[in-house]
């Protein structure tokens, strides 16, 4: 008995507050900050970007809620997802082109966990030749290794 009650506990608790964040809405409504996307009338582009660790391609858990909120767009909004990898420029140029191609590989294999089809997902990398702060500190290198992700307008409406 004692075992039950603490398997149900456990179970309230893992659907009330765990489960929540792999629920994909099935409106047509997503909440982008603080204003809505609707799948009629939004034709703009959403861009995110995932951060990692010094030689690293380990996704985090904001890295993991941000391809969770990416994949619940895409759900409604039915766009191609552009991953592309990018290193710092600490390390050697090989290694990073290697590191960059693995972090976009990593945020992939999630979407695809989480249900994107494969045919959704482009993905591409640059090693250290792109980034996102061109200066020599620790703080520009942190934003440089990253994976940036863009849902843009589905090319097969496009024809």
């Amino acid at each position: 008995m004692r075992y039950a009650l603490t398997a149900l506990l456990f179970i309230t608790l893992f659907f009330s507050f765990g489960c929540a964040r792999f629920q994909t809405k099935k409106t047509t409504d997503l909440v982008q900050g603080s204003k809505f996307i609707n799948k009629t009338d939004s034709t703009e582009n959403y861009t995110e970007s995932v951060y990692f660790e010094v030689y690293s391609y380990a996704l985090n858990i904001s890295g993991e809620d941000a391809l969770t909120k990416i994949a619940q767009l895409q759900a409604v909004l039915e766009r191609e997802i552009y991953l592309s990898g990018h290193a710092d420029k600490t390390g050697n140029k090989q290694l990073n082109v290697v590191l960059s191609r693995q972090r976009a590989e990593s945020a992939k294999e999630y979407l695809l966990r989480l249900g994107i089809k494969e045919e959704f997902i482009h993905m591409q990398y640059f090693g250290d030749s792109v980034p996102a702060v061109d200066e020599d500190t620790l703080e520009a290198y942190a934003k440089n290794r990253r994976v940036e992700i863009e849902l843009k307008t589905n090319k097969r409406d496009t024809k």
